[in-house]
């Protein structure tokens, strides 16, 4: 599958915004480590 990570992740810890390495990988698992707080999965056609 293809996953975005977010720009900007919120961590529920922090009120604060914390940025993430933005762009996109292949995989689930491997997003999962980039952006571990927040990760959108799409559909790409």
């Amino acid at each position: 599958c293809l996953v975005i990570c977010p720009r900007v992740v919120y961590e529920m810890t922090d009120d604060r915004p914390v940025l993430a390495d933005a762009g996109n990988c292949h995989g689930c698992l491997s997003c999962v480590e980039i952006c571990p707080t927040g990760c959108i999965k799409v559909e790409v056609w």
